[in-house]
């Protein structure tokens, strides 16, 4: 009997290393299985946030499609508005063309004295309502007083002198012809 009990001591012992191996084993399944459940936690937070920002990436692409679309209705509104603009310069640049053929040739057929009695407007008059309302540039308008300028003085006659070929106002709104202030235009 103290055999058998010895064995039966002998065989205890041996089942207790065994389960003792196998409860350390189980200890360590359980912390894989731990181990793989924060992992696997983390896994789908992780999926969440990538699932996130793929939602706000797609929501920013169709704001900035959207956008786009709309940039490009805005480029061809302004690129019609610019053709019409255009179309309204060179219109108006024809217009101004026959305005000053008509001015240049009415101006030569209208006598010295209604331009200084003041019954017909100048070039440069026009072009400076012209510019005051908008319609043509300052540069324009400069050209114009220039030119308008240059033209008195190539006649013999400038506002600003009136004496340049003797054509003098002799105060009382009268234009004395020939220079002597007499009015009698005779040379």
């Amino acid at each position: 009997m103290d055999q058998n009990l010895t064995k039966v001591e002998a065989m205890s012992v041996e089942w207790m290393g065994k389960l003792t191996a196998l409860e350390n084993k189980v200890a360590g399944l359980e912390s894989i299985k731990s181990a793989w459940s924060e992992d696997s936690a983390r896994a789908a937070a992780l999926e969440n946030i990538i699932s996130v920002f793929q939602s706000e990436q797609e929501s920013e692409r169709a704001k900035t499609t959207l956008m786009e679309a709309r940039l490009e209705e805005r480029i061809s509104e302004v690129d019609q508005e610019a053709s019409v603009l255009e179309d309204r310069v060179a219109a108006l640049e024809v217009e101004n063309e026959q305005l000053l053929m008509q001015i240049e040739s009415s101006s030569t057929a209208v006598p010295p004295y209604t331009r200084a009695l003041g019954l017909c407007r100048s070039p440069w008059d026009i072009y400076k309502s012209l510019w005051e309302e908008g319609i043509v540039t300052e540069a324009a308008y400069e050209e114009a007083r220039v030119k308008e300028r240059e033209a008195r003085i190539n006649c013999g006659y400038d506002a600003a002198t009136p004496e340049a070929n003797g054509d003098a106002d002799d105060g009382n709104g009268r234009l004395l012809g020939d220079g002597d202030g007499d009015g009698d235009d005779a040379e």
